[in-house]
């Protein structure tokens, strides 16, 4: 029994207790994949707990723990690459000749040919496996497979000019190099997890190369097993940070999203709002609020029930997207409710142009459950600075113009 290493145990065991429980928050492929990479991480803990004093178990128990951590690497991979399970088994059997390798490493080959052969397999294995468009297929995958082509390149080399336990460890080394990179490179947001998670795979990936020139070259430098295992650690803790801030940015939006449309909600629009009128009172520009009732919902709902109803909504809501600029605002506001925020040069003739393009995209009936509904809307605007300087008066206005054309029964624009 290794009681030294008892606290690394400890310690992975505890990451992947909370991956399980955190997996019932978290449905992702990717969150998946991590939480798999730190049960085989669990496995390499445990060979090192329960040691056998026997040379040869010892040497078993070695090579199993070492193809563990590159097992490891190869999952994290597909966690980087948001792989299905079909195409991470495709990418675990390329990666079948850097296990064995790793093999043949630990039980002292001493052949170059046998290390030149599993390189030159292991790089085939990578390309064919990119090539095929199962990982990283998109606009950067030229510099994945440079990266990969680069690495096998570097072992190479290693292999012919360096102690052959350079390019051992320069082969566990490399993809945690890329999963920093892909990590890094495909973050929504540089957020403090995005930061952790990268640079702690950075400093794993530089843990093996470190160790083994130390080992070379200055054999009384003695460092701790526990210092080596800090880029592990930081790199879970930066995994948990980082799915925290993705499951709270989620909330913020959702909190801020109408469920049903998926466009900003009341909540939403009204901040959005705030922040144009402030925008507006710098610069001297004006903002145009389009308040946008649908007429006659209420029929669509008695007749096709609340689910038709919901259906229409969606529609229209795709429609009028469809026919606003990519910085206008529409929110829905209530129940068959919208309003749309416009900033810059917005005159009474520019916006007339927007609402007859709002009438026009509703031209086409639209289909619901099956049956043909011709809509229509009432559309009333308000302007600021002109007609008010405060949401609630702006609002106001608009809201009373809606009314007049709706109760006017025309589809036209009422402005004050």
């Amino acid at each position: 029994m290794n009681y030294y290493a008892i606290p690394d145990f400890l310690a992975v065991g505890m990451i992947v207790l909370v991956s399980f429980a955190l997996r019932r928050l978290n449905r992702q492929t990717r969150f998946r994949y991590w939480a798999l990479g730190w049960q085989v991480l669990l496995v390499h803990t445990i060979l090192h707990v329960v040691t056998i004093q026997n040379g040869r178990w010892q040497l078993y128990q070695d090579t199993a723990s070492m193809v563990a951590i590159s097992l490891s690497s190869v999952i994290f991979l597909g966690a980087a690459g948001s792989l299905n399970f079909a195409k991470m088994r495709w990418m675990v059997l390329a990666a079948v000749p850097n296990f064995a390798y790793i093999v043949c490493w630990n039980f002292n080959v001493l052949s170059h040919a046998v290390y030149f052969a599993l390189t030159g397999a292991g790089f085939v294995g990578a390309l064919w496996f990119m090539i095929r468009g199962r990982f990283n297929a998109d606009g950067s995958i030229v510099v994945s497979r440079f990266f990969v082509a680069a690495a096998y390149s570097v072992q190479l080399l290693l292999l012919a000019f360096a102690p052959m336990d350079f390019a051992g460890q320069w082969l566990l080394c490399w993809p945690f190099l890329l999963v920093a990179y892909l990590f890094w490179r495909d973050a929504v947001e540089t957020t403090t997890g995005v930061i952790v998670t990268a640079v702690s795979f950075l400093l794993w990936a530089c843990v093996f190369p470190v160790a083994q020139y130390l080992a070379n070259y200055y054999p009384a430098v003695h460092v701790e097993s526990e210092v080596w295992n800090i880029p592990k650690f930081l790199a879970a803790s930066g995994m948990l940070l980082t799915l925290v801030e993705e499951q709270m940015t989620r909330m913020t939006k959702l909190a801020m999203r109408d469920e049903l449309t998926g466009l900003a909600n009341r909540r939403s629009y009204i901040n959005e709002f705030e922040v144009a009128l402030e925008r507006s009172r710098r610069t001297g520009s004006n903002i145009a609020l389009l308040v946008i009732d649908l007429n006659h919902f209420k029929a669509v709902n008695d007749t096709l029930g609340h689910k038709g109803g919901d259906e229409l909504l969606c529609e229209v809501s795709k429609r009028f997207l469809s026919r606003l600029q990519d910085a206008d605002m529409l929110a829905r506001v209530g129940g068959d409710e919208f309003a749309v925020i416009m900033e810059g040069t917005m005159t009474r003739g520019v916006v007339e142009n927007i609402i007859e393009m709002l009438h026009e995209s509703l031209e086409n009936p639209v289909w619901v459950r099956g049956h043909a509904r011709v809509v229509t809307a009432s559309i009333g605007a308000a302007f600021y600075p002109d007609d008010g300087d405060t949401h609630d008066s702006l609002y106001a206005l608009a809201d009373l113009n809606m009314y007049h054309v709706k109760e006017a029964n025309r589809e036209a624009l009422r402005l004050s």
